[in-house]
């Protein structure tokens, strides 16, 4: 809800914007195309009935405002397929390919009654979920970092062999670099030193037994990497 704040004395400004552009890509993350759909502002009479039109290369034809969301908004989209087995229509989702990558606004022009400021209340559950996924962010974008990665290859390639136990340092090792690689290294975006870690945790089960069988049974009792990486993930390098 929104409680109604009466403030002559303030000077008017207009914080109510008006979507007039999306640019919209289709494809995936490694390429794809880009076209957009505009509104038209120029002509007063076409702003005012909401006139959008479609520009995608060469082409340009008047566009359906009613469809922004379907075309604009990415997630999952579910269509009818024919099952030869069955012999029936089956409903099929798959993510879809487009997805509005930017947004064009104009400010509003104040009306010149408007003397009134509109205070939105904002939940504690929103506000919540709004921290929430601000931390998730700023988590993300510090371990996502090549700084970070470059001290994770220092402390899991080079272990002095000077160390007491060799055999439990080889073991916790081979963990760390494993952990690191399977939840962290593989969802970045670029991966130029995979080659280079796959070598590392290659060399280290050779060298401890212990590694290996401790691999084995986490994969055996815990199916979170093997769904994860093998099965769900969507990137062929990965799996």
């Amino acid at each position: 809800g929104f409680k109604e704040v009466s403030d002559h004395s303030k000077d008017t400004e207009s914080y109510e914007y008006d979507l007039i552009g999306v640019t919209v890509h289709t494809g995936t993350a490694d390429g794809g195309h880009y076209y957009s759909f505009i509104r038209d502002i120029v002509n007063p009479h076409a702003y005012k009935n909401n006139k959008w039109y479609l520009f995608n290369d060469a082409e340009v034809k008047p566009f359906d405002s009613a469809q922004l969301a379907s075309e604009c908004f990415g997630g999952e989209m579910t269509t009818k397929t024919y099952d030869s087995v069955t012999d029936k229509f089956m409903d099929f989702s798959f993510e879809k390919t487009h997805s509005a990558y930017m947004l064009f606004y104009k400010r509003m022009e104040p009306e010149e009654e408007n003397g009134k400021e509109f205070k939105f209340d904002v939940s504690s559950e929103l506000l919540e979920w709004i921290w929430h996924d601000n931390m998730q962010f700023l988590q993300d974008k510090n371990i996502f970092e090549h700084t970070y990665f470059g001290f994770m290859w220092q402390l899991c390639s080079c272990i002095p062999s000077t160390l007491p136990d060799p055999k439990a340092v080889s073991l916790m090792t081979a963990k760390l670099s494993t952990s690191f690689v399977l939840e962290t290294f593989i969802h970045s975006k670029e991966k130029p030193t995979m080659l280079q870690w796959i070598e590392l945790l290659t060399k280290q089960f050779n060298n401890s037994q212990a590694a290996c069988e401790w691999f084995l049974d986490r994969m055996a009792d815990d199916d979170w990497w093997p769904m994860q990486i093998l099965i769900k993930c969507p990137n062929q390098i990965v799996r």
